[in-house]
């Protein structure tokens, strides 16, 4: 796994976020060129194939329906390799455009 391109990583935790998830990516995408990595924590609609199918650079499916248990699954993949993690949430109620705002970009 070739994770190391930046001192950033966007993690996108989603459940359910079938209508969002593409659109949260694309946001993301938008105000950064960061690795992104969408978590899919146990989502039982379409979120996990449409996340498959944006830019995301790693989408990890956890299957524990919870936000914390997904992150938590996940940074075994990322731990060590950025300096800083950003959480931007897969429904959107956080504009991406505030990610430039948190760490310098």
């Amino acid at each position: 796994m070739n994770y190391v391109r930046s001192s950033v990583a966007i993690l996108i935790p989603a459940y359910n976020e079938e209508e969002n998830i593409t659109a949260a990516v694309k946001q993301v995408r938008a105000v950064c060129s960061h690795d992104i990595t969408v978590v899919d924590d146990g989502s039982t609609d379409g979120t996990l194939a449409l996340a498959k199918k944006t830019s995301a650079d790693k989408v990890i499916e956890t299957g524990h329906g919870e936000e914390g248990h997904a992150l938590q699954a996940t940074l075994h993949y990322l731990a060590g390799k950025y300096c800083t993690m950003v959480i931007q949430d897969g429904d959107l109620t956080i504009p991406a455009a505030t990610i430039p705002e948190l760490v310098r970009i």
